[in-house]
């Protein structure tokens, strides 16, 4: 599983744990892990490093990629075992593990080392994608893969492009917490302004690294106006939640760092929304205003432009004749058979308009 012995895992968390801990014991929980965290980020490069790892036949890439990998897996794995560790279920039902020398710690501390193992190994998912991608090339099975489409599939594709653009405080595991949502706000934002082809060929290029200096600006007027869009809807999205048939907002409770669980009520997050929406359209307004003055260089928004000129012109001279064809109808009940003198525009001519369309 990547790990040999319980230091091989304790040389990447450090007192996170303890020699006294098994492999046989934890395995399970790693394997678990492996899936839930790494296959959705790395695909098929895991079964291939397990593998050779297991053979003891890890190439040179394979060797390079191996420490990335080991640490996401060492600290999540150790969050996720720590929400049983203390626990064990025995003839006579559930019952505490507790010794001589190692008492159960107490509540906030039990959870303030989970929040450390969960945030850590997040942003050390965070290093391993950005390994990968900047060595992509070595790893074809990965460029290949539904991870990779899922990983880089926008404009804003990591939390440290999103704490420049929107705050420090943001860490790796909020960031895929409102993934989706980052997603529809460029779909639902940036695809109508620049066009897709233009967004596409944006995101082909950030994929493979190949951005030009002034596709390097936009990105980054892009990333920030995505930022507090999706940070809008996130709050609006997040800050309650569905469990079951009933709609509850979670709170903790200090010290001992309970969560409690209530009715949604009203709050100060109307104004931080608010500040998020409006920062966000000012972005939205930069995006277009650079797209325009560099227009050059993006030619396939300027094609956009001309298309949506074109359309508009098309449906403006079909609004006139309707509104000319409707004019003359009610002018006389019996047009275009009663003998006044109407334009010769004609309804056949109208209809003959919209199958050229």
């Amino acid at each position: 599983m990547l790990f040999a012995e319980i230091s091989d895992v304790k040389a990447f968390v450090g007192g996170g744990a303890n020699l006294s801990m098994e492999m046989d014991s934890i395995n399970p929980t790693m394997l678990s892990t492996a899936q839930k965290y790494l296959v959705p980020a790395i695909g098929p490069l895991w079964q291939e490093l397990k593998l050779a790892y297991d053979n003891d036949d890890l190439s040179a890439a394979q060797e390079a990629l191996l420490p990335y990998v080991q640490r996401p897996l060492a600290y999540l794995s150790l969050y996720e075992y720590a929400q049983i560790a203390s626990v064990q279920f025995g003839e006579a039902g559930l019952f505490r593990v507790e010794g001589e020398n190692a008492k159960t710690p107490y509540k906030y501390q039990e959870n303030a080392y989970k929040d450390h193992m969960l945030h850590t190994g997040y942003e050390a998912l965070e290093w391993m994608l950005k390994f990968l991608h900047a060595n992509a090339i070595d790893y074809p099975t990965w460029i290949g893969s539904d991870a990779f489409a899922r990983m880089f599939s926008g404009v804003l594709n990591l939390a440290e492009d999103m704490r420049s653009a929107y705050s420090k405080y943001l860490s790796r595991y909020t960031f895929e917490v409102i993934r989706p949502i980052i997603t529809d706000v460029e779909n639902f934002a940036l695809v109508p302004l620049m066009g897709k082809n233009q967004y596409l060929v944006l995101v082909a290029n950030i994929q493979e690294n190949d951005l030009t200096q002034k596709e390097r600006q936009l990105c980054q007027l892009c990333q920030k106006a995505v930022a507090n869009l999706a940070m809008m809807e996130a709050s609006a999205r997040l800050w309650v939640r569905i469990e079951g048939a009933q709609v509850l907002q979670s709170e903790r409770l200090e010290p001992q760092g309970y969560e409690k669980n209530s009715p949604p009520i009203a709050s100060a997050l109307g104004f931080k929304m608010r500040r998020e929406e409006l920062m966000g359209n000012r972005y939205i307004a930069e995006v277009k205003s650079y797209l325009s003055d560099n227009a050059e260089d993006f030619p396939l928004y300027a094609q956009y432009l001309a298309d949506i000129e074109e359309s508009a012109a098309i449906e403006a001279e079909a609004s006139d004749m309707l509104a000319a064809t409707r004019d003359r109808q009610s002018c006389c009940a019996y047009w275009p058979h009663c003998g006044h003198s109407h334009s010769t525009t004609s309804a056949r001519s109208v209809v003959q308009f919209f199958r050229k369309m």
